[in-house]
């Protein structure tokens, strides 16, 4: 669950985004049956691309938790989702992980808190991830990990790369899925306090 595209300015933005929400409510109590094997597929070709990681990982869209299992023991968790019925089935797996009801634009999260971010299959096209970047750069340590899995119908490579090469060294692999997988590991220039964007009190809901 992330980003959506403007339809009437900001209040027709947020109110497109609260109905894709609702969608996955309704489809939340069926999620992994229909998607769970292409999601982990997803999973898998991500974690074995990366380096074993450790401390507090984001889970930016995390739906049902299905990631979760694989993150467990090697980091403590943060699970962020729009759809109130994706965080329930979340909070049913019994992981122990932090859940908030949050808008990929607007994290209720102070800065330079996490040591790794994933995001699968939130960001639907360049605009959803250009509003996005801003956010996911500030919630994240110097040198921490992101790790994105976006539609290839909705991305160029090229672009994508445009769009996630400034935050770091970025690779992106291929591995016959219809994602891209996006590895990025920040810079680690960034020393001052960089300001937070505080959300508006009607996108944020605690779990």
């Amino acid at each position: 669950m992330g980003g959506a595209r403007a339809s009437g300015g900001r209040r027709g933005k947020w109110e497109e985004k609260e109905g894709i929400a609702e969608r996955y409510d309704f489809l939340s109590s069926r999620y992994d049956e229909l998607y769970g094997e292409e999601q982990g597929r997803k999973y898998d070709s991500a974690l074995g691309a990366i380096r074993e990681g450790r401390g507090l990982a984001l889970d930016l869209g995390c739906g049902t938790g299905a990631l979760f299992s694989r993150l467990i023991g090697s980091f403590e968790i943060v699970g962020v989702d729009l759809s109130k019925g994706m965080l329930k089935a979340a909070r049913g797996k019994g992981f122990g992980a932090h859940l908030i009801r949050a808008d990929a634009e607007h994290l209720p999260l102070r800065d330079r808190l996490f040591d790794a971010l994933f995001s699968f299959t939130v960001f639907s096209g360049p605009a959803d991830l250009r509003a996005s970047i801003p956010e996911l750069e500030r919630v994240l340590k110097p040198l921490a990990t992101l790790v994105l899995s976006v539609p290839k119908g909705g991305f160029e490579p090229g672009e994508l790369i445009e769009i996630l090469g400034p935050l770091g060294e970025c690779e992106l692999i291929d591995q016959g899925i219809g994602d891209y997988i996006c590895i990025c590991r920040l810079s680690g220039w960034r020393v001052g306090p960089s300001p937070a964007r505080p959300p508006r009190g009607d996108q944020i809901v605690e779990q």
